[in-house]
This record gives C-alpha cells, sequence and structure tokens, in this order.
C-alpha cells in the first residue's frame, strides 16, 4: 500500500499480511498493519499479525481452518488493477490477474442552442 502525506515526514511502516487457501493460493483476506515501534508493528509482532489477520478472515468468511497465513515482505509494493495469489510451491506472492487501466470515457454528445444534445443530421 502506498501513502500520500503534505508532511515532509517519511511515510509510515507497514507490514502485510494475507489469509490464502494452500490448495490453489487464491488470497482470502488482507490485513495491513501501519505504524511504528514495537509489539505488532515490530518485527517480533508476527503471530500477533497472523492472530489479528485470522481473525479479521474468521469474521467476514466463516471457517478458516483449511487456511494458512503470509507474511507480505515488508519492501513488496503492491501495483494497481493487480489481482495477487500466493505461489504455494515457491512461497511468494505473484501476480494473477491484471485488468486493463481504466477505460476514456466517450466524449459528451455537443449541446445545442436549446440546451440539449443535438441529434444526427439536425444543423444548427
Amino acid at each position: 500500500m502506498e501513502f500520500e502525506s503534505t508532511e515532509k515526514k517519511k511515510r509510515p511502516q507497514s507490514r502485510v499480511c494475507v489469509v490464502y487457501d494452500p490448495r490453489d493460493g487464491r488470497i482470502v483476506h488482507g490485513h495491513e498493519f501501519v505504524g511504528e515501534g514495537t509489539g505488532v508493528f515490530g518485527p517480533e509482532g508476527n503471530q500477533e499479525r497472523e492472530r489479528e489477520t485470522l481473525e479479521g478472515a474468521r469474521r467476514n468468511h466463516g471457517d478458516v481452518s483449511r487456511l494458512r497465513v503470509f507474511h507480505v515482505p515488508a519492501d513488496f509494493r503492491f501495483a494497481p488493477n493487480v489481482a495477487y495469489r500466493i505461489d504455494t510451491k515457491a512461497g511468494r506472492l505473484v501476480e494473477h490477474y491484471k485488468w486493463p487501466p481504466e477505460r476514456r470515457r466517450p466524449k459528451p454528445a455537443p449541446v445545442g442552442e436549446e440546451g440539449r444534445p443535438e441529434e444526427e443530421g439536425e444543423a444548427g
């Protein structure tokens, strides 16, 4: 995840955990922890981050007994318009599907003198 700020401080530290299905690597839930310091925000907080992420998955998706937790590397940057999955053999996050960029909207129809769109063949 990316952060923007008008302050001159560096962006806050972010750690991401995802819950995935080990059968196909499909990610079913994710949680981003943003903050500085120790505990859940520090390197020693892996177990607490796992617990909180699994709890969120349980609340939203029910039974999580067959699911696993993956800790996204701290230097990983998610790309926009990309779905990810876990490569279960390599044990890493990989792109699964990339959506095309947003399509440009068609130009609005020209407005005639009476404030309504002109129809084809209509001369003004």
